[in-house]
Protein backbone atom coordinates (compact mmCIF):
# COMPACT_ATOMS: atom_id res chain seq x y z
CA UNK A 1 0.00 0.00 0.00
CA UNK A 2 1.26 3.38 -0.90
CA UNK A 3 2.33 5.46 1.62
CA UNK A 4 0.55 9.09 1.83
CA UNK A 5 2.45 11.97 0.81
CA UNK A 6 2.74 15.37 3.51
CA UNK A 7 0.21 17.36 1.28
CA UNK A 8 -2.33 14.38 1.00
CA UNK A 9 -2.33 13.92 4.35
CA UNK A 10 -3.38 17.41 4.84
CA UNK A 11 -5.73 16.91 3.04
CA UNK A 12 -7.16 14.25 4.48
CA UNK A 13 -7.44 16.70 7.72
CA UNK A 14 -8.47 19.67 6.24
CA UNK A 15 -11.51 17.31 4.70
CA UNK A 16 -11.97 16.25 8.49
CA UNK A 17 -12.13 19.79 9.38
CA UNK A 18 -14.56 20.06 7.12
CA UNK A 19 -16.52 17.11 8.39
CA UNK A 20 -16.24 18.19 11.60
CA UNK A 21 -18.14 21.95 10.59
CA UNK A 22 -20.76 20.25 8.42
CA UNK A 23 -21.58 17.07 11.49
CA UNK A 24 -20.20 18.57 14.59
CA UNK A 25 -22.51 16.02 16.21
CA UNK A 26 -20.54 12.85 14.25
CA UNK A 27 -17.74 11.52 16.82
CA UNK A 28 -15.69 9.98 14.13
CA UNK A 29 -14.65 12.75 12.57
CA UNK A 30 -12.67 13.82 16.29
CA UNK A 31 -11.60 9.64 16.23
CA UNK A 32 -9.70 10.27 13.46
CA UNK A 33 -8.87 13.56 14.24
CA UNK A 34 -7.62 11.84 17.33
CA UNK A 35 -6.19 8.87 15.82
CA UNK A 36 -3.76 11.37 13.60
CA UNK A 37 -2.25 13.18 15.93
CA UNK A 38 -1.94 10.59 18.45
CA UNK A 39 1.45 9.72 16.84
CA UNK A 40 2.18 14.03 16.36
CA UNK A 41 0.65 15.79 19.52
CA UNK A 42 -0.50 13.79 22.25
CA UNK A 43 -2.34 16.86 24.02
CA UNK A 44 -4.68 17.36 20.76
CA UNK A 45 -5.21 14.04 20.36
CA UNK A 46 -6.70 13.72 23.74
CA UNK A 47 -8.94 17.15 23.18
CA UNK A 48 -10.20 14.91 20.25
CA UNK A 49 -10.49 11.98 21.95
CA UNK A 50 -12.72 13.66 24.50
CA UNK A 51 -14.88 15.39 22.79
CA UNK A 52 -15.34 12.21 20.56
CA UNK A 53 -16.19 10.47 23.80
CA UNK A 54 -18.78 13.69 24.78
CA UNK A 55 -20.51 12.66 21.50
CA UNK A 56 -21.09 8.77 22.02
CA UNK A 57 -20.11 7.67 25.27
CA UNK A 58 -20.73 3.62 24.60
CA UNK A 59 -17.93 4.13 22.10
CA UNK A 60 -15.23 1.49 23.30
CA UNK A 61 -12.76 2.50 20.74
CA UNK A 62 -13.16 6.26 21.32
CA UNK A 63 -12.54 4.89 25.53
CA UNK A 64 -9.78 3.16 24.56
CA UNK A 65 -7.76 5.54 22.92
CA UNK A 66 -8.34 8.01 24.98
CA UNK A 67 -7.55 5.50 28.47
CA UNK A 68 -4.20 5.19 26.72
CA UNK A 69 -3.25 8.86 26.40
CA UNK A 70 -4.21 9.14 30.05
CA UNK A 71 -1.79 6.00 30.59
CA UNK A 72 0.85 7.03 28.82
CA UNK A 73 0.19 10.68 30.11
CA UNK A 74 0.58 9.52 34.18
CA UNK A 75 -3.01 10.88 34.13
CA UNK A 76 -3.98 8.03 36.63
CA UNK A 77 -6.98 9.65 38.40
CA UNK A 78 -8.65 10.75 35.12
CA UNK A 79 -7.95 7.06 33.81
CA UNK A 80 -9.54 5.16 37.09
CA UNK A 81 -12.63 8.05 36.76
CA UNK A 82 -12.57 6.91 32.59
CA UNK A 83 -12.59 4.04 32.71
CA UNK A 84 -15.39 3.48 36.09
CA UNK A 85 -17.37 5.08 33.96
CA UNK A 86 -16.74 2.52 31.21
CA UNK A 87 -17.87 -0.20 33.20
CA UNK A 88 -20.89 1.55 34.39
CA UNK A 89 -22.49 1.95 30.71
CA UNK A 90 -21.02 -1.25 28.91
CA UNK A 91 -19.86 -5.01 29.79
CA UNK A 92 -16.30 -3.93 28.89
CA UNK A 93 -13.74 -6.86 29.90
CA UNK A 94 -10.55 -4.39 28.87
CA UNK A 95 -11.73 -1.34 30.91
CA UNK A 96 -12.19 -3.44 33.80
CA UNK A 97 -8.47 -5.19 33.16
CA UNK A 98 -7.05 -2.18 32.45
CA UNK A 99 -8.89 -0.70 35.70
CA UNK A 100 -7.12 -3.40 38.06
CA UNK A 101 -4.04 -2.37 36.58
CA UNK A 102 -4.50 0.98 37.42
CA UNK A 103 -5.59 -0.17 40.83
CA UNK A 104 -2.11 -2.19 40.95
CA UNK A 105 -0.19 0.62 40.52
CA UNK A 106 -1.63 2.65 43.42
CA UNK A 107 -1.32 -0.75 45.66
CA UNK A 108 -4.90 -1.13 45.61
CA UNK A 109 -5.22 -4.70 45.75
CA UNK A 110 -8.46 -4.94 46.96
CA UNK A 111 -9.63 -2.72 44.14
CA UNK A 112 -7.62 -4.18 41.54
CA UNK A 113 -9.37 -8.08 42.35
CA UNK A 114 -12.77 -6.33 42.64
CA UNK A 115 -12.19 -5.49 39.02
CA UNK A 116 -10.35 -8.83 37.32
CA UNK A 117 -13.47 -10.77 38.89
CA UNK A 118 -16.09 -8.67 37.08
CA UNK A 119 -13.46 -8.95 34.42
CA UNK A 120 -13.55 -12.66 34.86
CA UNK A 121 -17.66 -12.42 34.93
CA UNK A 122 -17.64 -11.48 31.47
CA UNK A 123 -15.37 -13.89 30.15
CA UNK A 124 -14.88 -16.88 32.74
CA UNK A 125 -12.20 -18.47 29.79
CA UNK A 126 -9.77 -16.00 29.84
CA UNK A 127 -6.70 -17.27 31.44
CA UNK A 128 -4.68 -14.07 31.10
CA UNK A 129 -7.63 -12.66 33.83
CA UNK A 130 -7.18 -16.16 35.95
CA UNK A 131 -3.55 -15.52 35.76
CA UNK A 132 -3.20 -11.94 36.98
CA UNK A 133 -5.79 -12.70 39.42
CA UNK A 134 -3.24 -15.41 40.58
CA UNK A 135 -1.09 -12.78 41.21
CA UNK A 136 -3.32 -10.16 43.05
CA UNK A 137 -4.58 -13.14 45.87
CA UNK A 138 -0.70 -13.96 46.20
CA UNK A 139 0.06 -10.75 47.08
CA UNK A 140 -2.80 -10.25 49.66
CA UNK A 141 -1.05 -13.19 50.74
CA UNK A 142 -4.34 -15.20 49.88
CA UNK A 143 -2.88 -18.47 49.03
CA UNK A 144 -5.40 -20.61 48.71
CA UNK A 145 -7.66 -17.92 46.76
CA UNK A 146 -4.39 -18.09 44.66
CA UNK A 147 -3.69 -21.31 44.12
CA UNK A 148 -7.25 -21.90 42.80
CA UNK A 149 -7.11 -19.21 40.36
CA UNK A 150 -3.60 -20.65 39.41
CA UNK A 151 -5.17 -24.10 38.61
CA UNK A 152 -7.60 -22.40 36.38
CA UNK A 153 -5.34 -20.91 34.08
CA UNK A 154 -3.36 -24.12 34.03
CA UNK A 155 -6.61 -26.18 33.48
CA UNK A 156 -7.40 -23.54 30.34
CA UNK A 157 -3.47 -23.47 29.10
CA UNK A 158 -2.32 -27.05 29.41
CA UNK A 159 1.44 -27.20 30.00
CA UNK A 160 1.93 -23.41 30.84
CA UNK A 161 5.09 -22.82 33.14
CA UNK A 162 4.10 -19.77 35.13
CA UNK A 163 1.18 -21.03 36.86
CA UNK A 164 2.22 -24.73 38.07
CA UNK A 165 5.53 -22.81 39.19
CA UNK A 166 3.08 -20.18 40.80
CA UNK A 167 1.12 -22.92 42.79
CA UNK A 168 4.35 -25.14 43.61
CA UNK A 169 5.57 -21.47 45.30
CA UNK A 170 2.71 -21.33 47.49
CA UNK A 171 2.73 -24.64 48.36
CA UNK A 172 6.50 -24.10 49.66
CA UNK A 173 5.16 -21.77 52.01
CA UNK A 174 1.92 -23.54 53.03
CA UNK A 175 2.88 -27.11 53.41
CA UNK A 176 5.95 -29.10 54.27
CA UNK A 177 9.27 -28.53 51.85
CA UNK A 178 9.62 -32.35 51.59
CA UNK A 179 5.72 -32.27 50.15
CA UNK A 180 6.71 -29.88 47.61
CA UNK A 181 10.70 -31.06 46.39
CA UNK A 182 9.12 -33.68 44.11
CA UNK A 183 6.89 -30.63 42.46
CA UNK A 184 9.99 -29.02 41.52
CA UNK A 185 12.01 -31.88 40.49
CA UNK A 186 9.03 -32.94 38.04
CA UNK A 187 9.10 -28.75 36.95
CA UNK A 188 13.11 -28.69 36.45
CA UNK A 189 12.84 -32.13 34.49
CA UNK A 190 10.06 -30.20 31.86
CA UNK A 191 12.07 -26.97 31.90
CA UNK A 192 15.97 -27.84 32.71
CA UNK A 193 17.34 -24.36 31.73
CA UNK A 194 14.65 -22.02 33.59
CA UNK A 195 16.07 -20.48 36.70
CA UNK A 196 13.16 -20.07 38.71
CA UNK A 197 12.31 -23.56 38.69
CA UNK A 198 15.84 -24.24 39.73
CA UNK A 199 15.91 -21.77 41.99
CA UNK A 200 12.77 -22.76 44.27
CA UNK A 201 13.69 -26.58 43.78
CA UNK A 202 16.87 -25.06 45.78
CA UNK A 203 14.87 -23.44 47.91
CA UNK A 204 12.74 -26.11 48.25
CA UNK A 205 15.56 -28.66 49.33
CA UNK A 206 17.45 -25.71 51.74
CA UNK A 207 14.42 -25.64 53.72
CA UNK A 208 14.20 -29.37 54.03
CA UNK A 209 17.82 -29.93 54.69
CA UNK A 210 17.20 -26.96 57.58
CA UNK A 211 14.37 -28.54 59.01
CA UNK A 212 16.56 -31.92 59.16
CA UNK A 213 19.24 -30.28 60.79
CA UNK A 214 17.36 -28.90 63.31
CA UNK A 215 15.43 -32.44 64.21
CA UNK A 216 19.15 -33.59 64.66
CA UNK A 217 19.99 -31.17 66.88
CA UNK A 218 16.82 -31.98 68.96
CA UNK A 219 17.66 -35.73 69.29
CA UNK A 220 21.31 -34.88 70.86
CA UNK A 221 19.83 -32.48 72.92
CA UNK A 222 17.61 -34.94 74.40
Amino acid sequence: MRCLEEDEIQQCINALFKAGKLAPYWYKVYLELGNYYVTHDLVKARCCYKKALYLNKRSSEVAMALSDIYRIQGETALNIELLTAVTKTTQSKWAWLQLSIQHFELQDVGAAVKSLLAAIRIDVEDSNCWEVLGDAYLARKAYTAAQKSYQKVVQLRPGSLYPQLQIARIKLITKEPEDVIPEFRKLSEEYPQDVPVLKGLAEACLQSAKIFHSEIIRSYKR
